[in-house]
């Protein structure tokens, strides 16, 4: 029970890159804070290439919301 929601998307037609920013809400899993609501945030770098995607990259950040408090992933 996941759920992805867009904050923005930037397209570049003529280099085919697109970055695409979003949020994930799901149950936690974290130590201490399981079942409770996480939010995370994170950006997705794309590469196109003849319409399909040939690069992907994604970076999330290392801090997260539980609760609606910032709490710092376990490692």
């Amino acid at each position: 029970s996941f759920r992805f929601t867009d904050e923005d998307l930037f397209v570049d037609e003529a280099s085919q890159r697109a970055l695409y920013r979003w949020q994930l809400d799901w149950p936690s899993h974290e130590p201490g804070h399981v079942g409770k609501a996480e939010t995370r945030r994170g950006v997705d770098a794309l590469t196109f290439r003849d319409g399909l995607i040939v690069e992907k990259l994604t970076y999330s950040k290392t801090t997260l919301e539980i609760d609606g408090a910032r709490v710092e992933l376990t490692p």
